[in-house]
Protein backbone atom coordinates (compact mmCIF):
# COMPACT_ATOMS: atom_id res chain seq x y z
CA UNK A 1 0.00 0.00 0.00
CA UNK A 2 1.82 3.21 -1.18
CA UNK A 3 0.83 6.64 -0.15
CA UNK A 4 2.55 9.84 -0.65
CA UNK A 5 5.72 9.99 2.10
CA UNK A 6 7.50 12.95 3.06
CA UNK A 7 11.40 12.12 2.72
CA UNK A 8 12.55 15.29 5.00
CA UNK A 9 10.66 13.21 7.92
CA UNK A 10 12.12 10.30 7.68
CA UNK A 11 15.60 11.49 6.46
CA UNK A 12 15.20 13.23 10.54
CA UNK A 13 14.19 9.88 12.20
CA UNK A 14 16.79 8.24 10.46
CA UNK A 15 19.67 10.56 11.75
CA UNK A 16 18.23 10.46 15.08
CA UNK A 17 17.94 6.86 15.28
CA UNK A 18 21.75 6.58 14.02
CA UNK A 19 22.80 8.95 16.96
CA UNK A 20 21.63 7.27 19.59
CA UNK A 21 22.75 3.71 18.16
CA UNK A 22 25.52 1.28 19.80
CA UNK A 23 27.42 -1.64 18.31
CA UNK A 24 27.80 -4.81 19.74
CA UNK A 25 29.87 -3.87 22.76
CA UNK A 26 27.64 -0.63 24.03
CA UNK A 27 29.97 1.96 22.00
CA UNK A 28 28.42 4.87 20.37
CA UNK A 29 28.04 3.65 16.54
CA UNK A 30 28.99 7.09 15.68
CA UNK A 31 32.29 7.74 16.33
CA UNK A 32 32.83 11.41 18.54
CA UNK A 33 34.81 12.47 15.28
CA UNK A 34 31.80 11.90 13.04
CA UNK A 35 29.14 14.45 12.15
CA UNK A 36 25.91 13.47 10.81
CA UNK A 37 25.04 16.25 8.00
CA UNK A 38 20.89 16.57 6.68
CA UNK A 39 21.15 17.78 3.57
CA UNK A 40 17.61 17.22 2.69
CA UNK A 41 16.08 20.15 4.50
CA UNK A 42 16.58 22.88 2.26
CA UNK A 43 13.53 23.98 0.44
CA UNK A 44 10.75 21.44 -1.22
CA UNK A 45 10.91 17.91 -2.50
CA UNK A 46 8.52 15.56 -3.79
CA UNK A 47 6.32 13.04 -1.89
CA UNK A 48 7.87 9.74 -1.96
CA UNK A 49 5.35 7.67 -2.84
CA UNK A 50 5.93 4.24 -0.67
CA UNK A 51 5.95 2.63 2.48
CA UNK A 52 7.05 4.90 5.20
CA UNK A 53 8.60 2.20 7.99
CA UNK A 54 9.98 0.46 5.06
CA UNK A 55 11.77 3.61 3.56
CA UNK A 56 12.79 4.61 7.57
CA UNK A 57 14.43 0.94 7.79
CA UNK A 58 16.21 1.15 3.89
CA UNK A 59 17.62 4.37 4.86
CA UNK A 60 18.57 3.43 8.13
CA UNK A 61 20.25 0.16 7.31
CA UNK A 62 22.40 2.53 4.66
CA UNK A 63 23.45 5.10 7.37
CA UNK A 64 24.25 2.27 10.15
CA UNK A 65 26.43 0.77 7.66
CA UNK A 66 28.03 3.72 6.74
CA UNK A 67 28.98 4.59 11.08
CA UNK A 68 30.57 1.57 11.08
CA UNK A 69 33.13 2.01 8.62
CA UNK A 70 34.01 5.93 9.26
CA UNK A 71 36.10 6.94 11.99
CA UNK A 72 36.30 10.76 11.47
CA UNK A 73 34.65 13.08 8.72
CA UNK A 74 30.97 12.72 8.30
CA UNK A 75 27.81 10.91 6.72
CA UNK A 76 25.99 13.38 4.83
CA UNK A 77 22.25 12.46 3.40
CA UNK A 78 21.13 14.57 0.13
CA UNK A 79 18.47 14.56 -2.11
CA UNK A 80 18.28 15.64 -5.92
CA UNK A 81 15.24 15.50 -8.52
CA UNK A 82 14.86 13.16 -11.57
CA UNK A 83 11.80 14.96 -13.28
CA UNK A 84 12.13 12.98 -16.36
CA UNK A 85 11.61 9.84 -15.02
CA UNK A 86 9.40 10.93 -12.19
CA UNK A 87 12.15 9.63 -9.61
CA UNK A 88 13.62 10.95 -6.49
CA UNK A 89 17.46 10.21 -5.80
CA UNK A 90 18.64 9.91 -2.29
CA UNK A 91 22.53 9.93 -1.65
CA UNK A 92 24.13 8.47 1.56
CA UNK A 93 27.56 9.66 1.48
CA UNK A 94 30.15 8.94 4.13
CA UNK A 95 34.03 9.60 4.40
CA UNK A 96 35.07 5.89 5.49
CA UNK A 97 37.53 3.56 4.48
CA UNK A 98 35.97 2.90 0.86
CA UNK A 99 35.62 -0.35 -0.52
CA UNK A 100 37.54 -2.47 -3.10
CA UNK A 101 36.14 -3.51 -6.56
CA UNK A 102 36.07 -6.83 -5.83
CA UNK A 103 33.94 -5.78 -2.27
CA UNK A 104 31.23 -4.24 -4.81
CA UNK A 105 30.01 -6.76 -6.56
CA UNK A 106 29.23 -8.80 -3.75
CA UNK A 107 28.16 -6.06 -1.31
CA UNK A 108 24.58 -6.68 -1.38
CA UNK A 109 25.28 -10.40 -0.65
CA UNK A 110 23.38 -11.18 2.49
CA UNK A 111 26.78 -11.98 5.85
CA UNK A 112 28.92 -10.42 3.55
CA UNK A 113 32.07 -8.74 5.63
CA UNK A 114 34.22 -5.67 5.10
CA UNK A 115 37.45 -5.67 6.95
CA UNK A 116 37.54 -2.48 9.04
CA UNK A 117 41.08 -1.77 10.83
CA UNK A 118 39.92 0.55 13.94
CA UNK A 119 38.82 -0.73 17.19
CA UNK A 120 35.91 -2.20 15.42
CA UNK A 121 37.68 -5.00 13.18
CA UNK A 122 35.17 -7.20 10.80
CA UNK A 123 32.36 -5.19 11.68
CA UNK A 124 30.05 -7.52 9.29
CA UNK A 125 27.14 -5.71 6.59
CA UNK A 126 25.21 -8.96 7.80
CA UNK A 127 21.42 -8.64 6.48
CA UNK A 128 21.36 -4.65 6.44
CA UNK A 129 22.36 -4.01 2.68
CA UNK A 130 20.79 -7.12 1.50
CA UNK A 131 17.46 -5.82 3.18
CA UNK A 132 17.95 -2.26 1.94
CA UNK A 133 18.08 -3.49 -1.87
CA UNK A 134 14.91 -5.54 -1.39
CA UNK A 135 12.96 -2.73 -0.22
CA UNK A 136 14.26 -0.38 -2.92
CA UNK A 137 12.92 -3.00 -5.48
CA UNK A 138 9.51 -3.21 -3.93
CA UNK A 139 8.93 0.47 -4.51
CA UNK A 140 10.31 0.01 -8.20
CA UNK A 141 13.58 1.47 -7.49
CA UNK A 142 17.07 0.48 -7.01
CA UNK A 143 19.99 1.41 -5.36
CA UNK A 144 23.41 2.13 -6.86
CA UNK A 145 26.69 2.21 -4.77
CA UNK A 146 30.31 4.55 -5.49
CA UNK A 147 33.69 3.61 -3.32
CA UNK A 148 37.21 4.13 -3.46
CA UNK A 149 39.37 2.84 -0.90
CA UNK A 150 40.45 5.69 1.63
CA UNK A 151 37.74 8.11 0.13
CA UNK A 152 34.61 6.78 1.41
CA UNK A 153 31.55 5.49 -0.41
CA UNK A 154 27.94 6.94 -1.58
CA UNK A 155 25.01 4.80 -1.67
CA UNK A 156 22.33 5.96 -3.81
CA UNK A 157 18.37 5.25 -3.14
CA UNK A 158 15.79 5.97 -6.83
CA UNK A 159 12.39 6.05 -5.72
CA UNK A 160 9.27 6.69 -7.37
CA UNK A 161 7.84 10.31 -6.38
CA UNK A 162 4.89 12.66 -7.07
CA UNK A 163 6.38 16.05 -8.49
CA UNK A 164 2.86 17.52 -7.78
CA UNK A 165 2.88 17.33 -4.33
CA UNK A 166 5.89 19.23 -2.49
CA UNK A 167 6.20 19.85 1.04
CA UNK A 168 9.45 21.06 3.06
CA UNK A 169 10.30 19.83 6.47
CA UNK A 170 7.87 19.70 9.48
CA UNK A 171 8.64 22.41 12.51
CA UNK A 172 12.22 21.19 13.91
CA UNK A 173 13.71 21.81 16.82
CA UNK A 174 17.83 21.56 17.58
CA UNK A 175 18.03 19.12 20.43
CA UNK A 176 21.73 19.26 20.63
CA UNK A 177 21.76 15.62 19.06
CA UNK A 178 24.85 16.01 16.89
CA UNK A 179 23.04 16.40 13.57
CA UNK A 180 24.44 19.16 11.65
CA UNK A 181 22.42 20.89 9.24
CA UNK A 182 22.40 20.60 6.29
CA UNK A 183 21.69 20.66 10.46
CA UNK A 184 18.36 20.34 12.31
CA UNK A 185 17.05 17.27 13.65
CA UNK A 186 13.66 17.24 14.82
CA UNK A 187 11.48 16.16 18.27
CA UNK A 188 8.48 14.69 18.20
CA UNK A 189 5.25 16.68 18.76
CA UNK A 190 3.65 13.30 19.91
CA UNK A 191 2.66 13.67 23.16
CA UNK A 192 4.39 10.72 25.13
CA UNK A 193 3.36 7.35 24.92
CA UNK A 194 2.03 6.16 28.50
CA UNK A 195 3.60 7.27 31.73
CA UNK A 196 6.90 8.90 31.83
CA UNK A 197 9.99 6.90 33.38
CA UNK A 198 11.04 7.39 36.90
CA UNK A 199 13.82 9.72 37.51
CA UNK A 200 17.29 8.36 37.96
CA UNK A 201 15.96 4.88 37.35
CA UNK A 202 17.44 2.82 34.16
CA UNK A 203 15.71 2.68 31.24
CA UNK A 204 12.59 -0.24 30.66
CA UNK A 205 12.53 -2.92 28.30
CA UNK A 206 9.37 -4.92 27.05
CA UNK A 207 10.71 -8.32 26.64
CA UNK A 208 7.87 -10.61 24.39
CA UNK A 209 8.20 -14.62 24.93
CA UNK A 210 6.53 -16.95 25.78
CA UNK A 211 9.66 -18.99 26.80
CA UNK A 212 9.91 -18.80 30.90
CA UNK A 213 13.89 -19.82 30.13
CA UNK A 214 14.31 -17.47 27.36
CA UNK A 215 12.87 -14.59 29.55
CA UNK A 216 15.53 -15.69 32.42
CA UNK A 217 18.37 -14.96 29.77
CA UNK A 218 17.47 -11.44 28.72
CA UNK A 219 16.72 -10.70 32.59
CA UNK A 220 20.25 -11.85 33.36
CA UNK A 221 21.51 -10.81 30.54
CA UNK A 222 20.30 -7.17 30.37
CA UNK A 223 19.35 -6.92 34.06
CA UNK A 224 22.25 -4.36 34.46
CA UNK A 225 21.42 -1.70 31.85
CA UNK A 226 17.39 -2.17 32.08
CA UNK A 227 14.43 -2.64 34.10
CA UNK A 228 12.30 -5.64 32.77
CA UNK A 229 8.59 -6.45 32.08
CA UNK A 230 7.75 -9.65 30.79
CA UNK A 231 4.50 -10.08 28.11
CA UNK A 232 4.21 -13.77 27.75
CA UNK A 233 2.64 -13.30 24.45
CA UNK A 234 2.18 -10.77 21.56
CA UNK A 235 -1.71 -9.91 22.95
CA UNK A 236 -0.18 -9.42 26.09
CA UNK A 237 2.79 -7.06 24.60
CA UNK A 238 0.13 -5.11 22.79
CA UNK A 239 -2.12 -4.92 25.82
CA UNK A 240 0.95 -3.29 28.00
CA UNK A 241 2.02 -0.66 25.20
CA UNK A 242 -1.97 0.35 25.33
CA UNK A 243 -2.36 0.47 29.64
CA UNK A 244 -0.87 3.91 29.78
CA UNK A 245 2.06 2.14 32.20
CA UNK A 246 5.46 3.67 31.63
CA UNK A 247 6.50 3.27 28.27
CA UNK A 248 9.24 1.13 27.30
CA UNK A 249 12.32 2.24 25.30
CA UNK A 250 13.14 -0.87 24.30
CA UNK A 251 11.22 -4.10 22.75
CA UNK A 252 12.71 -7.52 22.72
CA UNK A 253 10.52 -9.36 20.45
CA UNK A 254 10.59 -13.63 20.04
CA UNK A 255 9.46 -14.37 16.14
CA UNK A 256 7.71 -17.70 17.14
CA UNK A 257 4.89 -17.53 19.78
CA UNK A 258 1.42 -18.78 19.83
CA UNK A 259 -1.42 -17.09 19.22
CA UNK A 260 0.22 -13.46 17.21
CA UNK A 261 3.80 -14.04 15.70
CA UNK A 262 6.10 -11.20 16.42
CA UNK A 263 6.34 -10.21 12.72
CA UNK A 264 2.12 -9.71 13.19
CA UNK A 265 2.98 -8.10 16.55
CA UNK A 266 5.47 -5.68 14.96
CA UNK A 267 3.37 -5.20 11.87
CA UNK A 268 0.70 -4.17 14.58
CA UNK A 269 2.99 -1.66 16.31
CA UNK A 270 4.24 0.37 13.59
CA UNK A 271 0.99 0.41 10.54
CA UNK A 272 -1.92 0.55 13.41
CA UNK A 273 -0.76 2.09 16.67
CA UNK A 274 1.65 4.39 14.40
CA UNK A 275 4.76 3.75 16.34
CA UNK A 276 7.84 4.71 15.05
CA UNK A 277 11.15 3.55 15.46
CA UNK A 278 12.42 6.60 17.53
CA UNK A 279 9.21 5.92 19.70
CA UNK A 280 10.15 1.91 20.21
CA UNK A 281 13.02 0.06 18.55
CA UNK A 282 11.86 -3.33 18.36
CA UNK A 283 14.68 -6.13 18.35
CA UNK A 284 13.81 -9.15 16.72
CA UNK A 285 15.05 -12.21 18.13
CA UNK A 286 14.95 -15.64 16.51
CA UNK A 287 16.53 -19.11 16.09
CA UNK A 288 14.28 -19.86 13.19
CA UNK A 289 15.68 -21.12 10.10
CA UNK A 290 16.32 -20.23 7.11
CA UNK A 291 17.97 -17.17 8.80
CA UNK A 292 18.39 -14.74 6.17
CA UNK A 293 14.55 -14.94 5.22
CA UNK A 294 13.67 -14.90 8.70
CA UNK A 295 15.68 -11.52 9.24
CA UNK A 296 14.54 -10.22 6.08
CA UNK A 297 11.10 -10.60 7.31
CA UNK A 298 11.38 -9.08 10.02
CA UNK A 299 13.04 -5.83 8.54
CA UNK A 300 10.05 -5.85 6.03
CA UNK A 301 7.28 -6.14 8.95
CA UNK A 302 9.21 -3.51 11.13
CA UNK A 303 11.68 -4.58 13.03
CA UNK A 304 14.48 -1.83 14.49
CA UNK A 305 17.38 -4.66 14.34
CA UNK A 306 17.55 -8.30 14.37
CA UNK A 307 19.27 -10.94 16.50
Amino acid sequence: DKRPVNIMDIVDEVLGMTQMAVDKSGRPLVGSNVVLVNNTCKGKLPMVMGDSYKITQLLYNLVTNAAKFTIAGSIQISAREDQEKDMLEIDVADTGKGMAPDALKRIFEPFQQQENKDARSFQGIGLGLSVAKTIAQQHDGEIRVVSKCGQGTTFTVVLPCDFSRRVGPTVRVDDGAGIAKGHMTKKSNMPRRGAPPPAGQRPLALSVDDDDINQEVIEQTLGAEYRIVRAMNGMEALAYLDSGKEFPSLMLLDVMMPGMTGFEVVKDIRNKRNISHTELPVVMLSAKSPQEATADEAFVSGATDYM
